[in-house]
């Protein structure tokens, strides 16, 4: 459900096999993203499709030694990425899961973010000055204005990040419960403790 279309294009660009029968055979490599294909991981802009998704296509080298042979090009739908992360991170509630790109764009839609490819509000938090950053933690209002606990990672390979954000009065709830269970539990261990002297003392 990722991909709308997985195609194999050879050396000269020509796609030599396709999900998508309509594709093979035609010149699809002119595009810029398919010569950086050649030799790393590489991705396009986001456009819409004739279906009015928004995707992108992502393109990897098929070699055989240090020889390029073709490309492996996959069409991602990007509302799927969004459904996949929301899926694997067990995001709920009023938790949310995005992906922004390197300007700090969205990628992917959140609960309270727009469908268009707008600025996020992680521009305006000090995560705008932490970019060169692999992992990001801090405290600061979402889309919607509510405090939120964000957690951002970069995305390896690519200058995309990962944020998640937690209603920062949940995670608060859930500290201050696991403090007192801390708490309860160092009590008791302490008890034991002036027990067992007594009895040993004795």
């Amino acid at each position: 459900s990722l991909f709308q279309s997985l195609s194999v294009l050879d050396v000269r660009g020509i796609c030599i096999a396709s999900t998508d029968s309509e594709w093979v055979g035609l010149p699809l490599g002119r595009e810029h993203f398919y010569i950086n294909g050649l030799k790393r991981f590489g991705y396009s802009e986001i456009f819409e499709n004739s279906e009015g998704d928004r995707t992108l296509l992502v393109s990897t080298p098929i070699n055989e030694g240090i020889d390029p042979h073709g490309v492996l090009v996959a069409q991602i739908k990007l509302n799927a990425i969004n459904d996949l992360m929301e899926q694997n991170l067990a995001v709920a509630g009023k938790s949310e899961a995005f992906l922004l790109d390197a300007r700090l764009h969205f990628l992917t839609p959140a609960q309270s973010a727009p469908e268009e490819l707008l600025e996020s509000h992680l521009s305006t938090t000090p995560l705008a000055q932490h970019l060169q950053d692999e992992f990001w933690v801090d405290r600061y209002k979402n889309y919607a204005g509510d405090i939120v606990l964000g957690t951002v990672v970069k995305v390896p390979g690519t200058q995309w990040f990962l944020a998640i954000e937690r209603d920062y009065a949940e995670v608060e709830k859930q500290v201050s419960g696991f403090k007192q269970v801390l708490f309860t539990a160092l009590i008791g261990l302490l008890a034991a403790l002036i027990m067992t002297t007594v009895f040993i003392t004795h």
